[in-house]
């Protein structure tokens, strides 16, 4: 997202899921009992329709295109919806 971006004063990129569920696990060869494991990393829970990326100050082409590649990495199906409001 960060090599579409030319003047980094003025764009903005807001990231609206934040991964804040801990998913633990305890190491291999360890017994059962003696509490919960450590984390191994975190998740963000998502629900259909929520706005994941928004992006402010570039281009269309420029948004379409970070966002293209964004999407490309995503392991969830996303869909790129623009704003009517601002046109450039």
């Amino acid at each position: 997202m960060l090599k579409f971006r030319k003047k980094k004063e003025k764009q903005k990129i807001w990231f609206h899921c934040v991964p804040d569920v801990p998913v633990t696990r305890k190491p291999l060869g360890i017994r059962m009992g003696k509490g919960k494991g450590a984390p191994k990393h975190w998740i963000s829970k998502l629900i259909s329709g929520k706005v994941i990326m928004q992006l402010n100050y570039l281009s269309r082409k420029r948004a379409k295109k970070a966002l293209w590649a964004a999407k490309k990495i995503l392991p969830v199906p996303t869909k790129i919806v623009a704003s009517k409001a601002v046109r450039r």
